[in-house]
């Protein structure tokens, strides 16, 4: 009898659990404090106008490190890029909870939102050598639906938590939470299938042969300070 062929393991789907996961968490970390708003409100004597500018402070940090946080994943690689922003945002999601002053929450979201802005992109790397091409469409929408079940599950976690242990403590339990993502992240998922302890020749074959190659292109710095050669006026001859 000819021996049966090794079926692939399925360590890229454990990839994008994790993956899911952190979409999840991105989101259930930024509603946290729209559930928060009436107690934090109470609390400090916060009008709506600085609220408004605490909860844009986020977006303006979030909207100004897009393309930032991008090009870190691509210089260190989404193992290390994904483990350092998540930890960063997740250190400022609980430091939201010592916050005194409204200066110090603006600071505190901006700074988070500096975190988060990174997230998207570099998840988004961190699947391009590990989803079979036929299975990127399955992999879009299973971590855009992650991050909207995380959204809507939050508020109703929030108010549990406020009501019992008042508003602090969720954003601390919420920060925890990333604290944990980024240890298992660090530990299990690695830039390339080829590094990866638990994949079998079978899956690193199959992705492998969907993918084009074991490894992707070393970064390379872009030549901002580069000219190109002047050209004479007037028309070429």
């Amino acid at each position: 009898m000819e021996p049966q062929p090794q079926r692939p393991s399925r360590v890229r789907h454990i990839v994008l659990g994790l993956t899911v996961a952190a979409y999840m968490i991105t989101y259930m970390d930024r509603v946290v404090i729209s559930a928060a708003v009436p107690t934090i409100q109470k609390e400090f004597g916060f009008s709506l106008t600085t609220m408004s500018y605490i909860i844009s402070s986020f977006r303006w940090g979030y909207a100004l490190f897009q393309i930032p946080g991008g090009w870190f994943g691509d210089r260190i690689g989404p193992r290390r890029a994904l483990t350092i922003i998540v930890t960063w945002w997740s250190i400022f999601t609980s430091a939201t909870a010592l916050a005194w002053s409204s200066v110090s929450m603006i600071v505190i979201r901006f700074l988070f939102g500096m975190g988060e802005a990174g997230a998207f992109p570099i998840a988004t790397r961190s699947l391009s050598r590990w989803m079979l091409p036929a299975e990127r469409g399955f992999a879009q929408g299973i971590t855009h639906a992650g991050s909207r079940l995380g959204a809507a599950m939050t508020p109703s976690l929030v108010v549990l938590v406020i009501a019992n242990c008042g508003w602090r403590t969720a954003f601390v339990m919420f920060g925890l939470l990333g604290l944990g993502w980024s240890a298992a992240w660090f530990w299990y998922y690695r830039d390339t299938p080829a590094e990866h302890a638990s994949v079998n020749p079978a899956e690193l074959e199959l992705l492998t042969r969907s993918l084009g190659g074991a490894r992707p292109p070393a970064a390379q710095s872009v030549p901002w300070k580069k000219s190109s050669p002047a050209r004479p006026c007037g028309p070429s001859a």
